[in-house]
């Protein structure tokens, strides 16, 4: 199975929104995943979300040329099943009550497809154990995310 991230809509906002201020962590964790070679996968669930944040904070046009773009290809768009779905919801229970839905419907994700990479800024991510991106040779923090 090829390297996998999964990716969240807090990096996705950041990548699209120059003035976002994790725009150019969100660009450096991506570059990273690419140079990695990693396949990343993007639960619609966060295509939903990434383009409803879009469409509150920037404009709809944004989030339409978001969209065409997460759909163009270069991603694995991925539909939950009813069983990941209630994996997801058995799991809510755990996290603090900040965690929404949609994160722990990320976690799941990344435990189903084995890996802990997820391309995203949520500090529930990091408290859960996963990683921001690959790991790099002389990085104290071992690639974890690092929320603000």
């Amino acid at each position: 199975m090829a390297t996998v991230a999964i990716a969240d809509s807090s990096a996705i906002v950041a990548l699209v929104k120059p003035d976002d201020s994790r725009h150019e962590d969100a660009r450096a964790a991506a570059a990273a995943l690419i140079r990695a070679q990693y396949d990343i996968v993007i639960p619609s669930e966060v295509i939903a979300e990434t383009l409803n944040i879009l469409g509150k904070k920037v404009s709809n046009a944004a989030a339409v040329e978001a969209g065409r773009k997460l759909l163009s290809g270069g991603f694995a768009i991925v539909q939950s099943q009813f069983e990941t779905l209630l994996r997801a919801v058995d799991r809510l229970p755990q996290e603090k009550q900040s965690t929404s839905f949609v994160d722990t419907l990320v976690m799941v994700w990344a435990d189903e497809l084995k890996t802990d990479v997820i391309l995203g800024f949520d500090a529930v991510f990091q408290r859960s154990g996963y990683r921001l991106g690959p790991t790099e040779a002389g990085r104290a923090d071992g690639g974890l995310i690092k929320p603000k």
